[in-house]
Formats: C-alpha cells, structure tokens, sequence
C-alpha cells in the first residue's frame, strides 16, 4: 500500500469517526439489536459458512461486520458476491449480495442507481470497504444519497443497504 493510500485512509477514517456515534445513537429497534447484539459481539460470532472461503483474503474488521450483519439478518440466507456479469440478480428476494471496494469504484451512476432501487424485498446489500479509495468513496456518497434512502448501516469497515417493508429511511455511522 503507497504512502499516498495509507493518508487517504487515515484521513477518511477520522472524518467518518468525527460524524460516527454508538448503539446509543441508533433509534430503530432492528438496528440497535444488530449493532448491541452483533456488532459489539463480532469477535465472538461464528464465521457464516458462506464466508469461509469468500472472506479468507478480507481484513479482519471487515470479515467481523459483514458476519455480524448476515448472522443478525439470518444465517441461513445465501450470500452471492456480485460482479459486472451478474449485477441483474439484485432482484432476488431474501438474499444477501456482497459488493467489493473494487467493484464499488468501477461502477457508473445509473448502475449505482440500478442497485438501490432494483434491490429484492427484505434483502441487504453489503458493501466492503467503501472508503478504501477514494473513487469508492465518491460511489458510496452517491449511493447514500439517491433515493430510494432506505437503511443504511456504515461502519467504515463494512456498510450495509436494507431493504425492508415498513421501515423509514435511516442512516447509522457506527463505530466499530
């Protein structure tokens, strides 16, 4: 990793932990459970089976929050790592899609768009890393702010795009 990367990082990782608060601060019953019960226990969580082989090669901080989301969600909902072939599968219902920094930094607007708004019912769509780089930052921005809001979980590491009926657009900056 340059220089040049490693204070791009740095940087981003104290802006988002002057903007980011605690389960404290979350107010949805749905999250405060996920980030009190799941993100503050992630060390001690089982690894989901499907991340075993998928997360081998992850940083640790990342492979704890996407298991504590999808053990919170259910473990027993498949987990499907997208790619530019497969982006039309966002449709699926009661899936978990992974979205890698890579793959965040390469895709256009309308695509971005296509994601949050063709997201299937009571699905999630996880994000590692957003604020790897910056080209995936500047997506995650965009992402975060087209509509439709629904819910969003950001803890630096991780990020996580519900889909779920009945529930207000939120978004939750978590230390972890």
């Amino acid at each position: 990793m340059t220089i040049s990367t490693r204070c791009y990082r740095l940087g981003s990782r104290l802006r988002f932990l002057l903007k980011a608060g605690d389960e404290h601060g979350v107010h949805s019953p749905f999250m405060f459970e996920l980030v009190d019960n799941h993100l503050n226990k992630a060390s001690e969580l089982p690894l989901h089976p499907a991340l075993t082989q998928t997360a081998s090669q992850w940083p640790l901080h990342r492979r704890l929050a996407i298991n504590a989301v999808i053990t919170h969600l259910d473990p027993a909902i498949p987990l499907l790592c997208l790619s530019k072939e497969n982006l039309e599968t966002i449709t699926e219902i009661n899936r978990v899609f992974y979205l890698s920094p890579a793959l965040l930094s390469e895709l256009k607007t309308d695509e971005l768009y296509f994601l949050k708004k063709n997201l299937g019912l009571n699905s999630s769509l996880v994000f590692g890393s957003p604020y790897e780089n910056p080209s995936s930052a500047k997506n995650w921005k965009k992402f975060c702010d087209s509509l439709p809001k629904g819910v969003i979980l950001d803890t630096w590491h991780a990020a996580v795009f519900f889909k779920r009926e009945r529930q207000a657009d939120e978004y939750f900056a978590v230390r972890f």
